[in-house]
């Protein structure tokens, strides 16, 4: 069984991860974490009596709020009795601080949702762009507009460098998920050298419940309009990618020679995992 730990902050936009963990519940056993970070400021001037019965007194009132959202979420999406657990904190460093939650409980994912299409921050807001970055916890992004839907295969975009190292973690997932799995690649090869990879591939991974597609990376187009056109092609239910510990990463990826209004328009859950 596996941990999940999904974040929240009330809004509409955090339903989506929500949808899309109880959906992974219906394909596979999973615990269920609620995780919510309040960032309350108290003055100086006050003593620390005052302030830290402020503080105790807005805990409380955060985890009310929080036990309200999800009674009325769950009602919402029709889930009679649902098991869960919940956690509401103080503090500033909120992805810190949600990562620091998720290896106390040994979290497997850390699901949070998105805002939708658009700019970096708009598309996953700052704290999620930070974890998908850092966190050594792998992070599953859902966009605002996931509905449920079953998960039929996972999709996982590859350099093929480390692919002795991450594909294995990859089938974990699709196989804990019960599904296969898609591999794709781009690169500037021909069409007849692409073929020829794509059924070395095949014929070498051929008992691991996964496919290789090699494709030739349109040069005029940048590497995620080239991801987005397979995604659409091949439709999987989820995708994979492995971020470097390196700050910045989903800039450099998304936005790398590109003007930063280039949009990125995420339409299933992205699951990232950090290299090693």
């Amino acid at each position: 069984m596996k941990t999940i730990l999904i974040t929240t902050d009330f809004s509409a936009n955090s339903k989506s991860a929500i949808r899309f963990a109880v959906q992974m519940s219906t394909q596979t056993a999973c615990n269920f974490v609620f995780y919510s970070v309040l960032e309350i400021t108290t003055p100086t001037s006050w003593s620390k009596t005052k302030a830290e019965g402020f503080l105790h007194s807005e805990l409380l009132r955060g985890k009310e709020q929080l036990e309200r959202f999800l009674d009325k979420t769950f009602k919402q999406l029709k889930i009679s009795n649902p098991i869960y657990g919940c956690e509401v904190q103080i503090g500033h460093a909120v992805s810190d601080m949600i990562v620091a939650y998720a290896q106390k409980i040994k979290a497997d994912f850390i699901c949070m949702g998105t805002r939708g299409a658009g700019t970096l921050q708009k598309i996953m807001g700052t704290h999620a762009s930070k974890m998908v970055n850092s966190s050594p916890v792998p992070v599953i992004v859902v966009p605002k507009s996931y509905r449920f839907s079953t998960i039929q295969k996972v999709g996982y975009s590859s350099d093929l460098e480390n692919l002795e190292d991450e594909l294995p973690t990859v089938l974990s997932l699709a196989g804990f998920l019960g599904v296969p799995t898609e591999v794709y690649h781009f690169n500037v090869l021909s069409t007849k050298a692409n073929i020829a990879k794509e059924s070395e591939l095949n014929v070498a991974y051929q008992n691991n419940l996964c496919s290789f597609y090699c494709k030739q990376q349109k040069v005029e187009d940048t590497f995620v309009e080239n991801l987005q056109r397979v995604v659409r092609n091949r439709k999987p239910s989820v995708l994979v990618m492995f971020s470097k510990y390196k700050p910045n990463w989903i800039e450099r990826l998304f936005f790398s020679g590109f003007t930063a209004g280039m949009t990125f328009d995420i339409k299933i859950p992205l699951v990232s995992f950090r290299k090693e």
